[in-house]
Parts: C-alpha cells; sequence; structure tokens
C-alpha cells in the first residue's frame, strides 16, 4: 500500500498484502473514476491477517512496483 504519511491509516504505509474480498460502492457516480467504485479488504502476507479495514483502489500498488 502506498498512504500518504498525514492520511490516519499511514501505519499501514509499505505493508505488502493479499486482496481477500472486493467490495463495491457508488462512490464512483460522484467522483466520475469507474475505479472509485471498489475498495479492498486485505491480508497482510507477513502476517496472515485480515487488516481491520479495507483500502480504496487509489491506495494499492502492485508489490512489483515496490521499491
Amino acid at each position: 500500500m502506498y498512504l500518504d504519511p498525514a492520511d490516519p491509516d499511514a501505519h499501514a504505509h509499505g505493508t505488502i498484502c493479499e486482496v481477500v474480498d472486493v467490495l463495491a460502492d457508488d462512490l464512483d457516480s460522484h467522483t466520475d473514476r469507474p475505479t472509485d467504485a471498489y475498495s479492498y479488504r486485505l491480508e497482510e502476507l507477513e502476517t496472515g491477517e485480515t487488516l481491520p479495514l479495507a483500502f480504496r483502489h487509489h491506495d494499492l500498488v502492485p508489490a512489483e512496483n515496490i521499491q
């Protein structure tokens, strides 16, 4: 995940996860960005724990893009 340091969930920045559930809502109808309709429940790969929050599409970065 890539989160801004000012984001309330910044503690999760850099966490490598796997998507375990895809949630949909109508946020895209307010923003005109199709990917805004989706948020994701994630499992941390290192611990196997499901994170307590769902994260939006724009917060996620493919693992191969992490430096």
